[in-house]
């Protein structure tokens, strides 16, 4: 029969929420987290956008944008889709649709390769007012462990704009995944409150 372990739940010096084995072992840890969130997907990809068009639901075949939507919405965000092709001025447009908006985060997916069309990363990063250098750090990094030194490739990025945070990921599926479950969705509620000086 076997035992199950002790675990307390502390809270360190940072405020951060932890979760600790009986011999002192840290196993989780996780900013307090906050209620649901507005949050807009933008999947980026010229070929969809030339099949499908403006759309407010992934199309058959996002795969990546249907798995954002699941996540995210699993978790108890209520999440806006929206298809943009490549380019820096629609990507743009993007952006400054969802300022306007009510949705306090956004993911851009896709474009952040190293090809002539990949033009994320040079549309958005110049609108940060502050950059988040660690999601890109982190998500090479966790990369790294799955795909080796493909990882290099990708130039994750986030910042913030005023108040409202953006992340930049590329738009594969697993990549995706990975960002929003391992980076984006344990530290967005933490992230906001510091765009807002709350915390």
């Amino acid at each position: 029969m076997s035992v199950l372990p002790v675990l307390n739940v502390t809270l360190n010096i940072w405020g951060v929420i932890e979760l600790v084995a009986g011999n002192g072992m840290v196993i989780n840890s996780h900013h307090g987290g906050g209620g649901p969130l507005k949050i807009m997907v933008c999947v980026v990809s010229s070929s969809r956008f030339q099949r499908w068009g403006k759309c407010t639901s992934p199309p058959e075949d996002d795969v990546s944008g249907k798995a954002a939507l699941e996540l995210l919405e699993a978790a108890g965000h209520t999440v806006q889709y929206v298809l943009c092709p490549d380019g820096i001025s629609p990507t743009r447009e993007i952006v400054e649709d969802f300022l306007r908006g009510e949705s306090s985060v956004l993911i851009m997916c896709g474009g952040t390769g190293l090809a002539p069309s990949d033009l994320t990363i040079e549309a958005v990063e110049p609108m940060y007012h502050k950059s988040i250098m660690g999601f890109g750090e982190l998500f090479r990094s966790l990369s790294y462990e799955e795909i080796g030194s493909s990882a290099m490739l990708s130039r994750a990025s986030a910042g913030l704009i005023d108040n409202k945070v953006v992340f930049c990921t590329p738009g594969s599926p697993k990549a995706i995944s990975l960002a929003i479950e391992k980076l984006i969705l344990p530290q967005i509620h933490h992230i906001l409150r510091h765009a807002s000086g709350k915390a």
